[in-house]
C-alpha cells in the first residue's frame, strides 16, 4: 500500500506524548517517522506482515531516529509489552463490510478489518494505554468513525479531538481522524480539513499542517 495523503494529515494532526508510543500495523513505518520528529518519544512499531514489517524496518533503518523506533514483527494481540503507553496510534484497515478486490491478497489485506477488528483495537488500547493520561488516535473512512465512537464508549473511551478531511472543496469527507481519551465529559474539539480548493490547489491549512513533512508544497 502507498503512502496516502490522508495518514500524512494524520500524522501531522495527532497530538504526541512526551512518553511511549505504540504504532499498531505500521504498515511503511509512516507515522512512527512522522511523530518521532514531533516529539522525544520512545516508539514501538509493530507490524504483522512480514514484507511491511522489513520495509518499514529498512525505512527506520535509513532515517535519522532509528534510535527512538523499534519496529516489532508480531501480532499485536499477542504482543506482551513490557510498560504502557501513553498514545496508542493506528490507521486500522479500510473497507469494513466491503466488498473485496478479487485481484489481490496483499491489497485486501491491507484496507479490509478482518485480522484486527474495532471491538480488538479497542481492547487493546483499555489493556495497553497508561491511565488516565493515555489517548487513542485512529484514522478511518467517514462510514467508520460513528461506529468506532459507540465501542470506544463501551469501555469508556471518549473522543478528545476529531479531524474531518476532505479530498476537494465541495466534495464528501474521505476520512476522519479521532483522538480518544480517559476524560468523558469535556468538549470535543471537532475540525475539518480541506486538502485542495476547488481548483485543485492546496489550500493554506493543508500547506500550514503538512509544509514540515512536503519537500514541495
Amino acid at each position: 500500500m502507498k503512502v496516502t495523503t490522508d495518514a500524512c494529515v494524520f500524522g501531522s494532526w495527532v497530538p504526541v506524548p512526551s512518553g511511549d508510543v505504540l504504532d499498531i500495523g505500521t504498515g511503511t513505518g509512516l507515522l512512527s517517522l512522522m511523530i518521532v520528529q514531533r516529539s522525544e518519544c520512545i516508539i514501538d512499531a509493530v507490524e504483522l506482515d512480514e514484507e511491511s514489517y522489513l520495509q518499514a524496518s529498512e525505512n527506520v533503518q535509513q532515517s535519522s531516529w532509528s534510535d527512538r523506533i523499534k519496529v516489532i514483527h508480531a501480532d499485536v494481540r499477542k504482543f506482551p509489552p513490557d510498560r504502557r503507553y501513553d498514545l496508542i496510534i493506528c490507521n486500522p484497515p479500510f473497507f469494513r463490510n466491503h466488498l473485496k478486490s478479487p485481484s489481490s491478497a496483499e491489497r485486501n489485506k491491507a484496507r479490509h478489518a478482518d485480522d484486527l477488528s474495532h471491538e480488538e483495537l479497542i481492547g487493546i488500547a483499555i489493556q495497553l494505554l497508561n491511565y488516565p493520561e493515555g489517548r487513542l488516535a485512529v484514522l478511518l473512512p467517514e462510514f467508520n468513525a460513528a461506529e468506532m465512537i459507540l465501542l470506544a464508549a463501551g469501555v469508556k473511551l471518549f473522543p478528545e479531538a476529531t479531524l474531518t478531511i476532505v479530498d476537494r472543496q465541495g466534495l464528501p469527507a474521505i476520512s476522519k481522524a479521532l483522538v480518544f481519551s480517559f476524560h468523558g465529559g469535556k468538549p470535543v474539539k471537532d475540525e475539518t480539513l480541506i486538502i485542495k480548493n476547488k481548483q485543485g490547489n492546496y489550500t493554506s491549512d493543508f500547506i500550514s499542517l503538512l509544509k514540515d513533512f512536503y519537500l514541495h508544497l
